[in-house]
């Protein structure tokens, strides 16, 4: 073999070769290890359990005593909004102690007159079911005195509620007997 000025080409190439195996290799090692660490991500799995909870509460605002003034005029009516905040599924028992509002001292009535003055209560009640929904209910005096009661079905209370009592005309034909009248209206509220 001639040899000129210099290195031989041989040699040259095969620096050049061993190079190129270096870098081969490298790139062989990186893909591989990458490959290793891919495959074993698969393999290796972390499980966090991730636990809270918001306490459970109903809470229902003070309605005051309805003043309806005289009762011998015809269609009297009071509105009341209550506070009203219930986060879970409810449900709302009412019961009336008299059946309607009933003379203090005679409830049965005197002779051609009445004693008791019949009333219906509504209640409506704005929803979250997600959406928005209104529940709405309404009660005669005499239905409540076995007592009533109403589901949110699945909804929650966020916006308070209205309640509407309105009376009826007396049931004799003579009136209402003189004196004073009323009523003790119980609203209980439970989580369901």
């Amino acid at each position: 073999m001639a040899t000129g000025k210099g290195s031989p080409p041989r040699k040259r190439a095969g620096k050049g070769i061993c190079v190129l195996f270096a870098m081969i290799a490298s790139a062989l090692l990186f893909f591989s290890s990458n490959a290793a660490s891919a495959e074993g991500a698969h393999q290796n799995r972390l499980q966090l359990s991730v636990h809270g909870s918001i306490p459970e509460h109903c809470a229902i605002g003070s309605v005051g005593d309805m003043a309806f003034g005289d009762l011998s005029k015809t269609g009297i009516q009071r509105v009341a909004a209550v506070g009203f905040n219930c986060n879970i599924p409810f449900q709302i028992s009412i019961r009336s102690a008299n059946g309607g509002l009933a003379n203090e001292a005679f409830p049965h009535g005197q002779g051609p007159y009445a004693g008791l003055v019949p009333y219906s209560i509504a209640l409506s009640i704005p929803l979250r079911r997600p959406n928005s929904d209104v529940l709405t209910k309404s009660f005669t005096s005499t239905a409540l005195m076995a007592g009533a009661s109403l589901t949110s079905g699945g909804g929650i209370a966020v916006d308070g509620m209205r309640l509407t009592v309105a009376l009826a005309p007396p049931t004799a034909e003579a009136g209402l007997l003189g004196g004073r009248y009323s009523e003790t209206v119980t609203i209980t509220v439970a989580p369901i």
